[in-house]
């Protein structure tokens, strides 16, 4: 989701419309319909993913109803009750739990799975705080002699989400990240292969990050 300061457009919007120019940067934004800028009367929340000026609008949102947006109307980018509660709905659930919302450990099965047996090397589980973000971490240590080129551990996921991957210098060819859906209360295997030859004896971080 994104957000903008001090943006508004004047707007005319026939009800039912899910498709409007707007000149925003491309990405996703909770925008707010007006029937006047200065004294509006009633309004429609919509989300809007817009790519190349053009948003595609999913109407009616947060309690709202589609309605027809005459001339004089507008739309602007305003903070609104929905994202308010979404937001303190995933902070207290964080906050709650008393744990980090995904941890990564070694892998339950599998043949070396998390290098768990210490086959391949060990799975150290850590934080590391990037713009005061934290972001679940391990720390992928090899043993001398290790020459393997795939990599299994586990996602302990408290929250659903869309995650990424990242394996230090070890990234496949033409790959940056892994993408996951991860589901609350759940773990998730992550098997990665096709990855470029371990250096023995070698620390590489394991990064996940929310999308």
């Amino acid at each position: 989701m994104q957000f903008i300061n001090n943006w508004s457009q004047s707007v005319t919007l026939a009800s039912g419309a899910t498709s409007l120019a707007l000149n925003l940067p491309d990405g996703d934004f909770r925008l707010t319909l007006a029937d006047s800028k200065f004294t509006p009367t009633r309004w429609e929340i919509v989300g809007a993913t817009v790519a190349g000026g053009t948003a595609t609008l999913a109407r009616g949102l947060e309690g709202t109803t589609d309605q027809d947006w005459p001339t004089d109307s507008v739309i602007y980018c305003a903070v609104t009750a929905g994202l308010l509660a979404d937001l303190f709905a995933r902070v207290e659930a964080l906050e709650g739990s008393g744990v980090a919302p995904y941890q990564l450990t070694a892998a339950a099965s599998g043949a070396g799975a998390g290098f768990q047996d210490g086959a391949y090397g060990a799975l150290t589980p850590a934080t590391i705080s990037l713009g005061g973000v934290d972001r679940g971490i391990l720390m992928l240590t090899t043993e001398q002699g290790a020459t393997n080129t795939t990599i299994t551990f586990q996602i302990d996921a408290q929250i659903s989400a869309t995650v990424r991957i990242r394996i230090d210098g070890l990234m496949p060819a033409g790959m940056d990240w892994i993408a996951l859906d991860l589901i609350a209360s759940s773990y998730t295997i992550v098997t990665v292969e096709g990855l470029s030859s371990m250096v023995a004896g070698q620390t590489y971080g394991i990064w996940l990050e929310e999308v």
